[in-house]
């Protein structure tokens, strides 16, 4: 009888324990097939258009519930985030309202049709999404950007014209413009981007009410002459962002294309090579007519080398390869018909032209005590 009685307790517990992970535990972890078909689109096109946010409407039942790592992955951090005072309960907390919520776990309590919107960005090679219930959240968007293609420095201050605009849900907060300044030259036939700090800038606005649109001008800081690349970007914090790329041609700067300094020769491809460089040149051309006229010692090339006698490869605006003798390439040698025995100190400011300094100084110990001065 007893062993009857046990078969069945543990008979009811299994089916209670099957019905809780059916009914609480699987809903929380596997989301019903239509909802997660969702929410894979909508990641999907948040992890494409960066900063922009993806909403549907999705009926959810009562007791169903997500968890994040539904969606983790290892190139993907999910969180959740409940915007709506009416709907959600305070985070992490339990209520009567339709959701329960923190960062990684959703729990409705209601049936109901809500909003949801998805919106990602991309930190270190991981896309870090949150989706948000409630509310469609705040989403700033660049309406307009006016920005230079050419600037005189010596006449004018380089300044972008840019609106912006709330196109969300709820008010956005803490809105922000940056503008990143890439100074753009050939090296090696390759275009390299070189941020300058000091033309950077972030720009603070405040808060930016549903629908309302922002209307602002930063001037840059910049005196440099050549080609540049600014990426602007608008944002605001829990409302996404929005980006574009313009580029711009400076002239006028109060600075000069001069020579800088020239690399210690190597071979390159059996060539004796010395790679030169330059600062605030716009053309190769013009900074290989620097070099030329710069004097070895500010190059600090050695005297008997002359740039003009090689034929020269102009890598970049401010970069330029010139070829010049083997011999400045040629290591010292030793003759191997002349040694240093080993009871001798090298003198090295004495050395031969194969680098051998013949013995001079005694050491202690000589094989002939009569060597020594008494």
């Amino acid at each position: 009888m007893d062993r009857a009685m046990k078969l069945l307790v543990y008979s009811v517990a299994s089916i209670l324990l099957l019905s809780v992970l059916a009914l609480v535990i699987f809903p929380m972890l596997f989301p019903t097939g239509n909802t997660l078909a969702i929410f894979g689109k909508n990641l999907e096109a948040a992890e494409t258009g960066l900063g922009v946010g993806f909403t549907s409407e999705i009926e959810v039942k009562q007791g169903d519930g997500f968890g994040g790592e539904t969606f983790d992955s290892l190139g993907r951090n999910i969180v959740f985030q409940c915007n709506n005072a009416t709907l959600c309960c305070p985070q992490g907390k339990e209520c009567d309202s339709v959701i329960e919520w923190d960062s990684k776990l959703i729990k409705f309590n209601k049936t109901k049709i809500i909003s949801t919107t998805t919106r990602c960005d991309k930190e270190y090679e991981i896309y870090t999404c949150t989706i948000y219930f409630g509310e469609r959240p705040a989403q700033i968007e660049i309406d307009s950007l006016k920005s230079p293609k050419e600037v005189d420095l010596g006449k004018e201050v380089p300044v972008f014209e840019i609106s912006f605009s709330n196109t969300g849900g709820i008010k956005a907060i803490q809105t922000a413009v940056e503008i990143e300044v890439f100074r753009r030259y050939l090296e090696d036939g390759q275009w390299i981007e070189k941020r300058i700090e000091s033309a950077s800038t972030i720009e603070n606005f405040g808060s930016l009410e549903v629908g309302k649109t922002s209307k602002q001008k930063i001037y840059l800081n910049l005196n440099e002459n050549g080609l540049f690349k600014a990426r602007v970007k608008a944002s605001g914090l829990e409302a996404g962002f929005d980006e574009k790329i313009v580029e711009f041609n400076a002239i006028g700067a109060n600075t000069e294309c001069v020579a800088s300094y020239c690399e210690e020769q190597s071979m390159v491809e059996e060539n004796c090579i010395t790679r030169c460089h330059c600062d605030s040149c716009l053309f190769g051309s013009n900074c290989s007519e620097k070099l030329l006229q710069a004097d070895n010692i500010t190059l600090g090339l050695i005297p008997e080398i002359d740039l003009k006698d090689g034929t020269q490869t102009v890598l970049g605006s401010n970069i330029i390869d010139f070829k010049v003798s083997e011999m400045y390439c040629q290591e010292i040698i030793p003759n191997p018909n002349t040694t240093i025995p080993d009871n001798t100190i090298p003198n090295p400011d004495n050395l031969d032209i194969y680098g051998n300094n013949p013995p001079s100084n005694p050491i202690n110990n000589p094989a002939d005590p009569s060597d020594v001065d008494s």
